[in-house]
């Protein structure tokens, strides 16, 4: 609910609450004035000058309206009236009319403050955290015995790395689907060792092509390819997890080439949570 719907209820309330005050009779305030100054006398001689809570305050209010309201019916009865119970009773009950509304119009705005709260946290939280990628900036021959991956830290604080999986370094059919890499993380620490905001750095990989697909795939016919993941924790102590998947591309030469990402990608092979 946002704060034209509080202002909203809050106007609707005060505006009922002015026609049951117009509409109460004034005989019985007069009533209920004398029974709390009889009250409030009676604690002076006992020496009770402490302060009631509200909602005991509320409560004594209640019980002295209640009493107030059956001496009056009962003298309207005396008196001949022919619908002596109508609503609303006295005029009292405008105090706790008026409580009432006072304290739903704060719960309400109570709920409106810790929903923006919980939004400026969320915010705060996404703006400052980590975000951790891959790439694949190194040429790649094929038939080398190494792969460059490239992690990297764009967010504006520390990653803590939990895990790092490179998969499917293997020659495969077009169209052939990939495993689904999971997103779960560790519990929470500092992990096997963190990247700072901006930091940029290259873990090599040693992997084996087998010299005979070479061919098929400087003709296009299969595809080699790899995907994996890289989990992490930010500093808040929520896990992440990054998922890659690339292909081998040919660029500046027959079998020299870039791990790159694929046209006919699906959907969350490359994603970052």
């Amino acid at each position: 609910m946002n704060n034209s719907n509080i202002l909203t209820i809050t106007v609707g309330l005060s505006i009922a609450i002015l026609f049951v005050v117009e509409a109460l009779p004034a005989v019985s305030s007069n009533h209920i004035s004398s029974q709390t100054e009889k009250k409030i006398t009676a604690q002076n001689k006992n020496g009770d000058s402490r302060n009631l809570k509200p909602v005991s305050g509320l409560i004594e209010n209640v019980r002295s309206i209640s009493t107030a309201e059956r001496k009056t019916n009962e003298e309207t009865k005396t008196n001949g009236d022919d619908n002596p119970y109508r609503w609303p009773p006295t005029s009292g009950w405008a105090i706790v009319f008026i409580t009432i509304a006072y304290v739903i119009v704060s719960f309400l705005q109570l709920c409106a403050i810790r929903r923006q709260a919980t939004i400026a946290q969320q915010a705060l939280t996404t703006a400052e955290r980590a975000w951790v990628g891959v790439g694949f900036e190194r040429s790649y021959i094929l038939g080398d015995g190494s792969i460059d991956l490239c992690i990297f830290n764009t967010g504006k604080s520390v990653g803590h790395i939990k895990d790092i999986q490179l998969f499917g370094f293997d020659v495969v059919d077009k169209g052939t689907p990939i495993p689904d890499n999971p997103t779960s993380v560790q519990p929470p620490g500092l992990g096997t060792w963190s990247i700072f905001p901006g930091e940029n750095t290259i873990q090599r990989w040693n992997v084996r092509l087998d010299p005979t697909s070479i061919p098929y795939i400087i003709a296009e016919t299969k595809l080699l390819r790899i995907h994996g993941f890289v989990q992490y924790t930010d500093i808040f102590g929520k896990g992440h997890a990054t998922k890659f998947y690339r292909v081998w591309m040919e660029d500046v030469g027959q079998n020299n080439g870039k791990f790159m990402i694929p046209p006919d990608a699906a959907p969350g092979q490359n994603e970052a949570t």
